[in-house]
């Protein structure tokens, strides 16, 4: 009976109807540890371009926003 109940320390995931062991996870500390520094240095980059694109469609509508607003003659709101 004992037999019947051992644990295995990695969980299963069903899949299909099918079980396969779940893939070991690292942890975030270790994950660029093979990393030269032209690698980080380019993540860096592709951060900060990542971070510019995603400003760029907020500060679109607001500029647009802004110019649309000096087309409508009179009922100034402000």
């Amino acid at each position: 009976m004992a037999e019947l109940q051992q644990k295995d320390k990695s969980p299963i995931k069903k899949t299909n109807g099918q079980e396969e062991p779940a893939k070991p996870t690292v942890p975030f500390s270790k994950l660029f540890r093979f990393a030269t520094k032209t690698d980080k240095l380019l993540m860096t980059i592709g951060a900060l371009a990542a971070a510019v694109n995603g400003f760029a469609m907020p500060a679109f509508s607001f500029i647009f926003g802004q110019m649309i607003d000096q087309f409508s003659p009179g009922n100034e709101m402000d």
